[in-house]
């Protein structure tokens, strides 16, 4: 007669197989837990962990879309002009800037799903804090960046400092590309220019940019 041998499990091999799927369940938990940190989509529990970009402060939107800041931007130009100043000083309000940017952020968010739950710009002496929030068939997308404004060839560039994705701090490069998936403008490289004014340097303190500038070919 030939027996039956019937494989033995030793208490090793269960051991070996829990801390395997142990370890699954904690790589997967993490991954979750990482997901949820981005805010993009909300994930059951781990979700109430997510804090999300917090403005500085809120700013009350001026009534204004872009073209209207520009005109005010030109008749406070003129109006420097017309007090002799050398250079042309005049300013711009962080309530023109969320207002002018609410007005216009149609433009620059690809595709026409996006709603804005949130857009503000803050301007503090260390440079302009940009944050958005924007939900599109549940998934969610919040950016926080602050910018500091340089002149470049008479123009305004705003180059990213510091960028945070959800709860994520990124490297600036990093975040622009993240943002160029939802933006359609990259503002890290994006130069403002007004006309035949051209910028000579730009001032921040709290709520207000202070920029001067001369007219083309006429500049000190």
């Amino acid at each position: 007669m030939h027996e039956t041998v019937t494989p033995k499990v030793g208490r090793n091999a269960v051991t070996v197989a829990v801390i395997f799927l142990l370890s699954i369940a904690v790589v997967a938990v993490a991954v979750a837990f990482a997901v949820a940190k981005t805010g993009f989509v909300d994930v059951p529990v781990l979700s109430s962990f997510y804090r999300g970009p917090t403005v500085t402060r809120i700013v009350e939107p001026a009534p204004i879309d872009g073209q209207g800041l520009r005109t005010i931007v030109g008749e406070r130009l003129y109006g420097s002009i017309a007090r002799a100043e050398s250079p042309y000083r005049f300013e711009v309000t962080e309530a023109e800037m969320t207002g002018a940017l609410q007005s216009e952020i149609g433009e620059v968010i690809r595709g026409e799903a996006w709603e804005v739950e949130q857009l503000q710009i803050v301007i503090g002496p260390n440079g302009l804090e940009c944050t958005v929030s924007l939900r599109k068939n549940g998934t969610r997308f919040e950016f926080q960046g602050i910018f500091e404004p340089v002149v470049v060839n008479g123009g305004l560039q705003f180059r990213a400092v510091s960028i945070h994705v959800g709860d994520y701090p990124v490297h600036p490069a990093l975040g622009l590309r993240i943002a160029g998936a939802v933006f359609s403008r990259d503002f890290g490289t994006w130069v403002f220019r007004l006309g035949t004014v051209e910028f000579i340097g730009v001032e921040l303190e709290e709520g207000v940019a202070n920029l001067t500038a001369a007219i083309a070919n006429s500049a000190p």
